[in-house]
């Protein structure tokens, strides 16, 4: 499985990543996937064996119904994370494979990473957002909220909109052609919702690449 992506950047990046170079269409993570995600990463499935089962699956799919998330490919990748866990990666053979994901510690790290991250900045603004998020991820952690994932999916939506919105325009609009340039013809073909997806999800990526946005998992 060489040619399938290490966690060089991350369980979660190399993921989305994958699936962007795969697909040309980015996404961000719903709660479902980051559900689905955090469950297979607890039993110590790789990032590879995950993008694995998003090639076959968009190869069965096919251009004309291409998946939309993770989680819509589930069922070509969690036949390989059986197999995976029964060769020792990940698990043993007698363990059950939908076994829930140990949410307390994903909150919990995200928390820290939250929290390192607002004492690091020196921008008022980015402070602030970070404090809101704090307040957020921590009734998570507390396990005061019905729906904890779609609740950390939409904290992070929250974040890369309001880090975005807190460079100068100069900047917003250099990230902007950047990723329009970069993937021009596939934009154009994309419905209005799957456009506002992929280019939140690409500003994400260049936030946290360039501009030291926190990446709430990883």
């Amino acid at each position: 499985m060489s040619h399938y992506p290490a966690d060089s950047m991350g369980f979660f990046d190399t993921i989305q990543v994958f699936f962007m170079e795969l697909t040309g269409r980015a996404i961000m993570f719903s709660g479902r996937d980051l559900e689905l995600l955090s469950r297979w990463r607890a039993q110590g499935v790789t990032a590879a064996v995950v993008c694995r089962g998003l090639k076959e699956a968009v190869e069965a799919l096919g251009e004309g119904d291409p998946p939309r998330g993770i989680y819509n490919c589930r069922a070509y990748i969690e036949p390989l994370v059986a197999v995976a866990r029964q060769k020792g990666v990940g698990g043993h053979e007698d363990e059950q494979i939908d076994a829930p994901a140990d949410e307390s510690e994903v909150f919990e790290r995200a928390l820290g990473n939250i929290e390192r991250a607002g004492k690091a900045s020196e921008d008022d603004k980015i402070k602030a957002l970070y404090r809101e998020a704090y307040r957020r991820v921590r009734l998570l952690c507390k396990g005061g909220v019905a729906t904890p994932f779609d609740e950390l999916a939409a904290v992070e939506r929250a974040l890369v909109d309001g880090f975005f919105a807190a460079l100068d325009q100069i900047e917003q609009a250099r990230i902007e052609e950047r990723i329009v340039r970069e993937n021009e013809q596939i934009v154009a073909r994309m419905s209005p919702q799957a456009r506002r997806e992929h280019l939140l999800a690409r500003r994400r990526l260049v936030l946290v690449r360039e501009h030291g946005l926190a990446r709430l998992v990883e």
